[in-house]
């Protein structure tokens, strides 16, 4: 709207400042009434836009425009008639001069608003920033346990430098216990992961707990000529058991079940004639 100002106030300036001669007073009647019904023309058309529409706000503004038009043709022609009026001269070079000032200002509110966004999004990309970091080091500073449990040693205080060699403390979860057992290698070749286990504690024998093989170690161990696999079993810890970390314990590992089977024992097994084994049976007779 500014810059629009400047170029109406620009077009009064231009007619104004020209010397006519009385023999152009009939083209400036001419101009007066050409304008006159571009005028009328153009409320015409502004009248058939449809509201609300951009085609409306065209036609306002070349509504607006043409009324100057008329303004400045009739100023013209009055001038023509009256003379060049210094005074008016100056106003309108005033009135350029004030428009020209009012753009630069739109101009450079424009700017401070552009500056002043941009502070603002860096300062938004920096408190972002900021909050990353800071959850960072949150998230660094806190040791959030793999498991539910106890801790029953500590080996630093506050202040002190350790190493990954040194254990901070000990967690332990009393709910689930592992069992680390010995087979030589004559077994191990038929025990597998997640086989079945019957532990039996010497603090406890009327408790039989039932567990599962979770890993066995690839490197073997040697004791006293013999060759070792150090087999570890997981297993839950019923409620109330007394069962502690550090207690003996055996495990039978179950290599195979049968079901619906005859379970004979070893007495009643012999051997025939031919070497074949055979089981027998005895009758009581009344």
């Amino acid at each position: 709207l500014a810059q629009f100002n400047i170029d109406s106030a620009e077009y009064d300036l231009v007619y104004t400042e020209e010397l006519h001669l009385w023999t152009e007073i009939s083209a400036a009647q001419g101009e007066v009434a050409d304008a006159a019904d571009f005028l009328a023309s153009a409320l015409n058309k502004l009248a058939l836009a449809p509201p609300g529409t951009d085609s409306e706000e065209d036609w306002q503004k070349t509504v607006f425009y043409a009324e100057k038009r008329v303004k400045t043709a009739r100023n013209r022609l009055d001038a023509m008639l009256a003379g060049t009026d210094t005074e008016q001269l100056a106003l309108k070079r005033r009135q350029i001069g004030l428009s020209e000032q009012t753009l630069e200002e739109a101009r450079q509110s424009e700017e401070l608003a552009r500056q002043s966004e941009e502070l603002t999004r860096q300062s938004e990309e920096l408190a972002r920033q900021t909050l990353s970091q800071a959850e960072k080091q949150l998230l660094e500073a806190v040791l959030t346990a793999p498991f539910s449990g106890i801790i029953t040693d500590v080996n630093a205080d506050e202040g002190d430098t350790v190493t990954p060699a040194v254990p901070v403390f000990r967690l332990i979860d009393n709910g689930r216990m592992e069992l680390i057992v010995d087979v030589d290698e004559i077994d191990i070749a038929f025990v597998i992961e997640g086989q079945e286990v019957i532990i039996e504690l010497d603090a406890l024998p009327e408790i039989t707990i039932e567990g599962k093989v979770s890993y066995i170690h690839e490197l073997p161990r040697k004791e006293g000529g013999v060759v070792l696999y150090r087999v570890r079993i997981e297993f839950d810890v019923p409620d109330g058991s007394g069962i502690r970390s550090g207690m003996s314990a055996n495990a039978d590992i179950i290599l195979d079940k049968q079901s619906d089977v005859l379970l004979v024992p070893n007495r009643a097994i012999r051997q025939n004639s031919r070497g074949e084994s055979i089981v027998e049976i005895s009758l009581d007779e009344e």
